[in-house]
């Protein structure tokens, strides 16, 4: 698999006659990680994101689905930041995220609430 993604890869920048491209092997000390190393790792890495996360008001349309992360995102419909719905009423959501800036929406994503250990 790893090796067909590098062939796509290369074919999407072939065309630049201003890049040159060439494909390397991997590393020597490089390993292939097993599902739960890798289960572990973006476990980890969420509740990382998470460490400085607080309350905050959204908008949010739609019934509340409790049971999923939220992407917030910001007037031009960047990404902000995930956030964990806590309550929700009057078009607004109460999420608990470590999102700054301004929120313009809260969409939720395919992301289930992956852990009891994340706050809230």
């Amino acid at each position: 698999m790893d090796e067909e993604y590098n062939k796509k890869g290369y074919k999407a920048l072939a065309w630049r006659k201003d890049l040159r491209v060439r494909l390397l092997p991997p590393l020597p000390e490089a390993r292939r990680k097993t599902p739960a190393e890798r289960r572990k790792n973006r476990q980890e890495r969420l509740l990382a994101h998470f460490q400085e996360a607080g309350p905050r008001l959204a908008p949010l349309e739609g019934p509340p689905l409790w049971n999923r992360l939220y992407g917030l995102l910001d007037p031009e419909g960047f990404f902000l930041g995930y956030g964990r719905l806590l309550a929700f009423g009057g078009g607004e959501g109460l999420f608990l995220t470590p999102a700054k800036g301004e929120v313009a929406k809260a969409l939720p994503t395919r992301l289930a609430l992956p852990t009891p250990a994340l706050p809230g």
